[in-house]
């Protein structure tokens, strides 16, 4: 066999080859119904892979038609040929041969890896546009929830605007009725004031005649508390203390007498606090005590004497007269600062108490405590021997708690003052 009819062989097994893939080829894309798609893919198919192919097929299936008239033609010729060809050429054929298939079984490979990748793509393109769709999906449905939410965000901005006009045409109508109470309330300020102002001008003019009242008054009565003034309640005037209201004692010794303390049934209570004793209290028609602040100011005004009538229940009415009677002030506990020279048909029994300040239930100031407890209020030193302030009660033998002087029980006290 010559080198011609080995190359004319080789081009016939290199067709038959060849023919093999195409059929091979062609029974895949019948199985997958054109190009290896499934029906959902044909238009993609025929958009990307089968009109290109269309023509290749034509060619190949040209080829092969001419690839039969050849072997019908030459079959006798080539087999009388290779029927006289040498052992070797023929090894060497199937060695070509053998390459051949080779070549085609790794052609087949390549085709059905790259019918595996196409697959592949395909699947990575569909996962892709669910990834897209999913994604448009939620871009669509976030843009409607910001749309919402937006929509939402208007209409509370809407009737917040609403009700805050609603609330200032309320606020306004409101305003206005206010605005025309504080006019009618200005009104009638203004005619209170010119009333206030009427009503001020006859207070001043009505004062004035009180002032001008007292002035009479004054000039009628000396300065001189109860002098010239018969046995009653009567209003008084003493400098210092300017006009009070007192008793007065007209019938002992001249009269001219302020009663400041007076005891003669037991209606009123002494045994009294602080305050009380500072202030005064009883009544004037009965049993009473002028108050420690009063007899400051009127002792302290000019030089008083002091009268102490005692009434004892045998009858006997003794007295003891003092004629320098002055107390302290309150920063001084209204201490018995002086009694003067002493006469009298009692005992002089007060000298014990001079110097010392006054002493009630609630503020003792005595040198020995509980004076005051047991015998209430008085200028007590180590207690003291008059009890003028004491229970009213009758008591035979010597009981300091009772109203008492030198240990007697007595029926009847008063202390009185005038000036010298």
């Amino acid at each position: 066999m010559n080198l011609k009819s080995v190359h004319l062989l080789f081009v016939l097994v290199v067709l038959l080859g060849f023919q093999q893939v195409i059929l091979t080829t062609l029974s895949i894309s019948d199985d997958h119904r054109q190009c290896g798609f499934l029906n959902e893919e044909e238009d993609l198919c025929a958009s990307y892979c089968y009109n290109p192919l269309k023509l290749a097929l034509g060619y190949i299936v040209e080829l092969k038609e001419k690839n039969k008239e050849l072997e019908q033609s030459h079959s006798d010729k080539y087999n009388d040929r290779l029927s006289g060809a040498s052992q070797k050429e023929i090894d060497t054929l199937k060695k070509e041969i053998q390459q051949l298939k080779e070549n085609l079984e790794h052609l087949n490979n390549f085709q059905r890896q790259a019918a595996k990748d196409k697959d592949e793509s395909i699947a990575e393109q569909n996962i892709l546009k669910s990834k897209i769709e999913r994604i448009l999906t939620d871009k669509k449905d976030e843009k409607d929830e910001k749309e919402m939410q937006r929509a939402k965000d208007d209409k509370i901005q809407i009737e917040t605007k609403l009700k805050l006009e609603t609330e200032n045409v309320r606020l306004k109508v409101h305003l206005d009725e206010e605005t025309k109470k504080l006019e009618s309330q200005k009104k009638q300020l203004e005619d209170y004031q010119a009333k206030e102002m009427e009503y001020s001008k006859e207070i001043n003019e009505l004062n004035s005649k009180v002032l001008s009242l007292e002035k009479v008054f004054r000039d009628r009565f000396s300065k001189n508390g109860c002098k010239g003034l018969s046995s009653g309640i009567h209003k008084i005037d003493i400098p210092g203390v300017d006009l009070i209201s007192a008793v007065c004692e007209g019938n002992i010794e001249g009269g001219g007498w302020i009663v400041i303390h007076k005891r003669f049934d037991g209606s009123v209570n002494f045994r009294r606090n602080w305050s009380e004793y500072r202030n005064g209290f009883g009544h004037m028609d009965g049993e009473f005590f002028i108050g420690l602040e009063n007899l400051h100011r009127i002792t302290n005004s000019k030089t008083y004497e002091l009268y102490v009538q005692l009434g004892y229940y045998d009858g006997r009415i003794l007295f003891a007269s003092y004629d320098n009677f002055k107390i302290g002030d309150e920063g001084k506990n209204y201490r018995l600062d002086s009694l003067g020279k002493f006469r009298g048909t009692a005992p002089n029994k007060m000298d014990y108490n001079v110097h010392n300040p006054f002493s009630t239930i609630d503020r003792e100031n005595a040198r020995l405590p509980h004076c005051a407890s047991y015998l209430s209020g008085w200028w007590h030193n180590a207690c003291s021997n008059a009890a003028l302030n004491g229970k009213y009660e009758r008591k035979t033998g010597c009981d300091y708690d009772v109203m008492s002087w030198s240990c007697v029980s007595l029926k009847s006290a008063q202390m009185l003052i005038r000036p010298k």
